[in-house]
């Protein structure tokens, strides 16, 4: 019975959407049909976008089934190209993607916030590990952060006006981890 839900879809996976090819490829993978597992993989891959700042991700219009959503959606496939693929500069570039969706949406759900930190949590590099602090310097001055959260590698800088000089706008950011980092500034006048 199971060949037979099997061989369907092998035959019928290509009219599905992203999260159904995804659960096909996991599936198929599991029961050893390691070359339609990848066939689906690679049609995943082909009609990706990668971009330097938002990682890999699809620009397609979503929906409000459960199989359209874009946060659980973009989970899944970080288990696909890590199980299925064992890719890991796609696992990165989709654990990216998620980061920056939350760093500029909110995650519509607690099930895509799950989603999200057990993909995040569970596949690619353990980001948690990288705990050395970001190198920041404002023109010939390195910041040295009196305080940094650990886990995060999160710190914070304060001055008052009459101590920021014109040079600061030259901001160099060394970053000795492998993940990802990211950086603001904000001005504030009382």
């Amino acid at each position: 019975m199971t060949g037979y839900y099997l061989g369907q879809a092998e035959k019928y996976w290509l009219g599905k959407g992203l999260y159904q090819e995804g659960m096909l490829a996991l599936a198929l993978h599991r029961f050893g049909r390691e070359d339609a597992a990848m066939k689906i993989v690679n049609s995943l891959r082909e009609r990706a976008l990668v971009k330097e700042e938002l990682g890999m991700y699809w620009p397609f219009d979503w929906g409000f089934y459960w199989y359209q959503l874009p946060i659980e959606t973009q989970s899944l496939m970080v288990e696909v190209f890590d199980e299925v693929a064992n890719d890991k500069t796609a696992v990165e570039n989709l654990r990216i993607w998620l980061l920056k969706n939350k760093q500029t949406n909110r995650w519509e759900s607690t099930k895509a916030t799950a989603e999200a930190a057990y993909a995040l949590l569970l596949h690619g590099d353990n980001w948690l590990n990288n705990t050395q602090t970001v190198a920041v310097t404002l023109g010939n001055q390195a910041i040295t952060p009196k305080e940094v959260e650990p886990g995060t590698g999160y710190f914070k800088q304060q001055w008052s006006g009459s101590e920021i000089k014109k040079s600061w706008s030259e901001i160099k950011v060394e970053n000795p981890n492998s993940n990802i980092v990211w950086g603001g500034s904000v001005l504030a006048v009382f």
